[in-house]
């Protein structure tokens, strides 16, 4: 039980430290432009932290319940496999909005006070709905997954893989490759680093998140990710043989 409650608090807090960890070294570092490197970074820090964190939380919530070790078939006689499924993405998404608070006050209160980042609501959502697509995505992994070593291997794999499709490297100013910008405009870190980005910077209310073409709605294409991401790993889940 008490490793259980260990476990909570260092998921709850790990996004936080890193964060407050980066902002003690490089919070008073003038980049350019008057920005700080915590400035210029902190969007791009936050938005990787919370997806392997939230990823890595939800990696064995199916494939460790399964035999030999878990008790998956029995918990099946009493509900469905997709009351289960739902029932595991609503707890975690709970812990992930708590978590987005923890994160909002580190980012942008503690660190840069009296700096106004836009509407701190659709700030904490925006972190919320990135810690989500991390959920859903260790949901999928652990649905897929043949046993727990496997989906523990999976995380860094697929972390990296996002971080290698995304411009997370790239400074804007001078200039990246075609190809991998226009890959970038549907990476996941990339969507996401730039949405927390059109609040704190372009000062974006929830509705101007909305408008335009759906080429450079980070919002839109991020939650287009969670959605198919959830339904794919629920049909997996449906549909997959017992045994």
């Amino acid at each position: 039980m008490l490793e259980t409650r260990y476990s909570f608090l260092f998921y709850l807090l790990a996004p936080s430290i890193v964060i407050w960890i980066f902002a003690s070294f490089t919070q008073k570092l003038v980049m350019f432009q008057d920005l700080t490197v915590y400035q210029y970074f902190a969007n791009r820090i936050l938005s990787l932290i919370i997806i392997f964190v939230t990823t890595q939380l939800a990696i064995l919530r199916i494939v460790g319940e399964r035999e030999p070790y878990g008790t998956l078939d029995r918990d099946l006689l009493a509900i469905s496999r997709s009351a289960m499924y739902l029932g595991k993405l609503i707890t975690n998404a709970l812990f992930v909005l708590l978590q987005s608070i923890f994160l909002y006050i580190v980012a942008f209160v503690i660190f840069s006070p009296g700096k106004v980042y836009g509407n701190p609501i659709i700030l904490i959502l925006l972190i919320f709905i990135i810690g989500l697509f991390g959920v859903t995505l260790g949901l999928t992994i652990s649905v897929f997954a043949k046993n727990r070593e496997q989906a523990i291997q999976f995380v860094p794999f697929v972390v990296l893989l996002l971080l290698t499709l995304s411009d997370f490297f790239f400074i804007e100013k001078y200039g990246i490759a075609e190809g991998i910008k226009t890959i970038s405009l549907y990476s996941p870190l990339s969507l996401s680093y730039k949405m927390i980005q059109s609040v704190t910077a372009d000062t974006y209310g929830f509705t101007d998140m909305l408008v335009g073409s759906f080429r450079d709605n980070y919002f839109l294409k991020l939650v287009l990710g969670i959605i198919l991401l959830s339904v794919s790993s629920l049909l997996k889940f449906n549909f997959e043989k017992k045994g």
